[in-house]
């Protein structure tokens, strides 16, 4: 078994493209113009303990998941409560970014399909990914962090002339309170999504650090946001990137590149896609595991209830318009704090302290014997 296990690397690997997600094409979304950039360079200390926060979990119980682990520390009836709130969560995370990247390839290249049709397209190569499992999900993540790792160096190294970073002055105008409360937005969604690691880190192959992967994986995503947050308010300033949908990947139409390659939109929008997949995929399987552990299940029932619910999550993309979604996206971010944060705490603290006891029974005189 440990052979299939998900490789660190790959762990991290999917850690980076989940926490990326819809980010890396719409932007963060943070409300604080010019300053964004700021509120992600704050963030960088609530990231650290937040990903301190998941590795203690493992590393009070190895080898097992967050739904394992809840119910062997909460109690029945707690754990019972968490879980559904985590699957429920899981969900509702792949939903809204199967709706984003529908929208998006709607926007940007199939205009004249329809959202649902973009949507089934979206779905049926997650499932598959699905289905395959958390190590095939690991190869992908590997891949299409490749992926855009290289596209980010190429747009940045071609972005430097239409570069002007005195759009980002005066810096610090807003006051002190909306930058801390942008890096919890930061926080709540996209770097909170780090907790998918939490259910994924299960399947890693023992010997890792469960600190080191949530630490390089949480600082790569941070790095790679303050990179295309800078590089999208030096290209379209921050009036232009508040009003423009999917301002980063907007950013991307000042490139001209020789005779052969005058626009790289396609390509940007290809791997973007295709990251989104994963991370859709990702999501499902970690809310089909949920029910599979939560209810007894098998896991392919688990799987076909989890995609069930994450298609009726997608109505509200389908159906309404951006004012609408753009208010069930700030209640998203909402409700996402206290269940990246305050729920991970509250397990930790209790598998920690599961653990000591455990101990303190395992060094009884009666045990010693």
């Amino acid at each position: 078994m440990q052979q299939r296990g998900l490789s660190a690397r790959d762990a991290v690997c999917l850690l980076v493209v989940c926490t990326l997600g819809t980010s890396i094409a719409s932007g963060l979304s943070l409300g604080l113009g010019r300053d964004s950039w700021l509120a992600v360079l704050i963030a960088i200390i609530p990231m650290a303990v937040l990903m301190l926060i998941y590795g203690s979990i493992n590393k009070a119980m190895p080898n097992k998941d967050i739904f394992e682990i809840m119910e062997l520390c909460l109690g029945k009836g707690l754990a019972k409560l968490t879980s559904i709130i985590f699957i429920a969560w899981f969900l509702i995370i792949a939903a809204q970014s199967a709706g984003v990247f529908a929208r998006f390839i709607h926007l940007s290249s199939l205009t004249k399909t329809p959202l649902l049709a973009i949507v089934l397209l979206m779905l049926l190569p997650a499932i598959y990914m699905t289905k395959s499992g958390g190590q095939l999900l690991g190869k992908w993540a590997f891949v299409m962090l490749l992926a855009i790792a290289a596209i980010l160096i190429f747009a940045l190294a071609f972005s430097i002339p239409n570069m002007d970073f005195h759009k980002l002055l005066p810096i610090a105008q807003g006051s002190k309170r909306e930058l801390l409360k942008g890096s919890a937005k930061l926080i709540a969604s996209p770097l909170g999504e780090a907790a998918i690691l939490l259910v994924m880190i299960g399947k890693v192959k023992e010997g890792r650090k469960p600190f080191k992967l949530f630490l390089i994986g949480g600082g790569i995503s941070l790095l790679f946001l303050l990179i295309t947050e800078l590089r999208t308010l030096t290209i379209l300033g921050a009036e232009m990137a508040a009003n423009a949908q999917f301002a980063e990947y907007r950013a991307n139409g000042v490139l001209k590149i020789g005779p052969f390659l005058q626009r790289i939109e396609a390509l940007v929008e290809f791997v973007y896609v295709l990251s989104g997949m994963v991370k859709i995929a990702a999501f499902i399987w970690c809310g089909a595991r949920g029910i599979a552990q939560t209810f007894k299940t098998t896991q392919k029932k688990s799987l076909w209830a989890g995609t069930a619910i994450t298609a009726a999550a997608l109505l509200p993309w389908l159906f309404m318009n951006d004012l609408q979604l753009e208010a069930i996206n700030r209640m998203i971010r909402i409700c996402a704090l206290p269940i990246v944060t305050v729920l991970p705490l509250i397990v930790a603290v209790a598998a920690l302290f599961k653990r000591k006891k455990h101990r303190q029974e395992q060094a009884a005189p009666g045990n010693l014997l």
